[in-house]
C-alpha cells in the first residue's frame, strides 16, 4: 500500500524551505512514498563580472520508507540535482532500529553523519554546509534522555593516508546537544566532532580532481568541530552555526597564503513568520562568512535576503538575493563582489 506521507529522519535537500517533513504512519508494515521537486530561475555574475542566467530542475527527491515492525524501519532516498547528480543517484539508504519506548536508536547504511545541522529559511545552502556536509556508509548509535541527545558514528571514508592500505582507517565522530519545546518556544543547541573533515563532500572533491572516483592519498587526517543553536519564540526564529577544521591541512593539499589552510565558516540567520494575503510566509536575512577557504572556491562573506510564501498546500514560491564578497588579492582572491538572484518554485508530495 503506497501512501502520500512524509518520512521521519529523511535528509531533505538543504536549502528547501516551507516544506517540512512530518511523521510516518504508525501502522506497521506501512510503505510510504514522498517526493520533492524544485525548479529554480537564477541570474548571477562571477567575481570577474561575467553575467549569466539559467533555469534548472534544481532538485528531484524521491523517498521510500517501510515500517518493518515496531522496532525496525528502512528508508531509501533517490536524488537528482541538475549539473550535480545526473543521472539520479542513491542519496540515502538506511536501516533504523528503534525499539518502542527505548532511549536509543541505531542507524546503518549510507547516511549524512551528525556533523553540522545546516538549518536555513533560505534557498541557498549555508556556507557551513559547503564545508562540512558529510555523507558516508556509516553506523550510528544515538541516545536521548531528558531533553539531552547524543550520537556516536563510525565510517570508512574515501580518503586514505599515504602509506596506509586502502580502506584501512575507520573514522568516527560524535555529537551532543539539548532540545526543548514549550508553548510557542523551541530551543536546540549542540556541538559535534568528526575525526576526518577530509571526508566531507566538498573536501573529497579536492582529492578527486579527475572526477573518476579515485582519490589521492593525504599526509594526515584533519578533524573538525561544529556548534549550532536554533531558537524560536512565536513568529521569530534565530539560527547560528559554526564549523571549523581542528588543525591546518598540509600546505600541499589545501593552502591559504602559502601555508596550510584551516578552513572555517559561520552562519547567522534571523527569520520571521507571518501571513501575506492570507498565506503563510517567511522573511529571512542572513550573514555568513568563511575563513581560509579561498582554495575551496567559497566567498569570504555572503549576505542574503529571502522571502518565501506558500501558494497552495505543499506548494511554495521563494525569492532570494545574495551578495558575495571575494577574498582580497593578497589572500588569493579578486577583492570583487558578485550578486545572485534566485526564484524557486517547490512542491512536495
Amino acid at each position: 500500500m503506497i501512501k502520500s506521507l512524509k518520512l521521519p529522519f529523511v535528509m531533505v535537500a538543504a536549502g528547501t524551505i516551507c516544506l517540512p517533513v512530518s511523521g510516518l504512519a504508525q501502522d506497521l508494515r506501512a510503505v510510504t512514498l514522498n517526493g520533492l521537486v524544485e525548479v529554480e530561475a537564477t541570474g548571477s555574475e562571477t567575481f570577474a563580472g561575467v553575467k549569466s542566467s539559467d533555469i534548472t530542475l534544481a532538485t528531484v527527491e524521491i523517498a521510500i520508507g517501510a515500517q518493518i515492525n515496531s522496532a525496525v524501519d528502512a528508508t531509501i532516498v533517490l536524488l537528482h540535482e541538475d549539473d550535480d547528480t545526473e543521472p539520479m543517484e542513491l542519496d540515502v539508504g538506511i536501516i533504523r532500529i528503534h525499539p518502542e519506548g527505548a532511549p536509543f536508536i541505531i542507524e546503518a547504511g549510507r547516511l549524512y553523519v551528525s556533523f553540522g545541522r545546516f538549518e536555513t529559511n533560505l534557498i541557498s545552502d549555508p556556507l557551513t554546509h559547503e564545508i562540512a556536509e558529510t555523507r558516508e556508509a556509516a553506523i550510528s548509535f544515538g541516545v536521548t534522555a531528558g531533553g539531552f541527545y547524543g550520537s556516536f558514528y563510525t565510517f570508512n571514508g574515501e580518503i586514505d593516508e599515504a602509506g596506509a592500505n586502502a580502506g584501512e582507517d575507520l573514522q568516527f565522530g560524535a555529537a551532543l546537544g539539548f532540545a526543548m519545546e514549550g508553548e510557542g518556544t523551541a530551543l536546540d543547541v549542540g556541538v559535534g566532532y568528526i575525526s576526518a573533515l577530509n571526508d566531507s563532500d566538498t573536501l573529497q572533491e579536492r582529492f578527486d580532481m579527475d572526477g573518476d572516483g579515485i582519490y589521492s592519498a593525504i599526509q594526515n587526517y584533519v578533524g573538525g568541530y561544529s556548534a549550532h543553536l536554533a531558537y524560536s519564540q512565536g513568529p521569530l526564529n534565530v539560527i547560528a552555526e559554526y564549523v571549523t577544521a581542528a588543525d591546518p591541512f598540509d600546505s600541499a593539499e589545501l593552502t591559504f597564503n602559502g601555508q596550510g589552510a584551516e578552513p572555517s565558516a559561520y552562519n547567522l540567520e534571523l527569520g520571521y513568520n507571518f501571513e501575506l494575503g492570507g498565506k503563510a510566509a517567511t522573511l529571512a536575512i542572513a550573514q555568513q562568512a568563511t575563513d581560509e577557504s579561498q582554495a575551496l572556491g567559497l566567498p569570504e562573506t555572503r549576505a542574503l535576503l529571502g522571502l518565501s510564501m506558500e501558494l497552495y498546500e505543499a506548494t511554495c514560491l521563494a525569492a532570494e538575493f545574495a551578495r558575495d564578497e571575494d577574498y582580497s588579492v593578497n589572500d588569493g582572491g579578486t577583492g570583487n563582489s558578485a550578486n545572485t538572484f534566485t526564484l524557486q518554485l517547490a512542491v512536495s508530495f
